[in-house]
């Protein structure tokens, strides 16, 4: 379980954070990326899951990391984070 969350975690903050946050820093202002990045993450990313959820946890979650990618510009905090995101629900 702890490995498996490990590296859910991981391949997405590469993927989301580490390429597509990137990329749309590119064509868009910070802060507009953070929020497209964010609507990605929770919409695209989580697309069969309650939609709910995805609206109030997962965006909120995706600012968040978004932000901190952004201000420590680099992925490894997200991960930490996101890794222990999935554990907490996976207990909870």
């Amino acid at each position: 379980m702890v490995l498996h969350n490990f590296a859910v975690g991981l391949s997405e903050e590469i993927l989301v954070r580490g390429v597509i946050l990137k990329e749309l820093k590119k064509i868009f202002n910070v802060y507009y990326s953070i929020v497209i990045d964010a609507l990605i993450f929770a919409f695209v990313f989580h697309a069969n899951d309650n939609i709910e959820i995805n609206l109030f946890i997962r965006f909120p979650l995706g600012l968040i990391l978004g932000l901190i990618a952004t201000r420590a510009k680099s992925i490894h905090p997200c991960v930490l984070l996101h890794w222990s995101y999935n554990i907490a629900v996976v207990l909870i």
